[in-house]
């Protein structure tokens, strides 16, 4: 995965996803909210694009806390299912995709 278009994808998602009165989370919500899924500091790596390939467990933590599902970081844009669709949707017993 491209760290600077995960990063960039990250950012965005943050700025996007707000918590109910439209502030942006905090990096410690964020941290709280992932119960330890990644650290402070790979966090901001992520954030960054300091860090590369994360794991398919940060990579759900992340969409988790934002209300997503982990396809949305998915580089893929065409409408194929990407193949981290295809795990999350095999992890989640919803069967297979074309």
């Amino acid at each position: 995965m491209d760290t600077n278009n995960f990063a960039l994808r990250l950012k965005r998602l943050f700025k996007e996803k707000t918590k109910p009165d439209g502030k942006q989370y905090s990096q410690a919500e964020v941290l709280d909210g992932l119960q330890g899924v990644v650290t402070r500091v790979y966090l901001w790596k992520l954030r960054n694009g300091r860090a590369s390939n994360p794991s398919l467990q940060v990579i759900s933590g992340l969409a988790d806390f934002l209300g997503l599902t982990p396809a949305i970081f998915s580089k893929s844009t065409d409408r194929k299912p990407s193949l981290l669709m295809k795990i999350w949707r095999a992890r989640l017993g919803l069967g297979h995709l074309p």
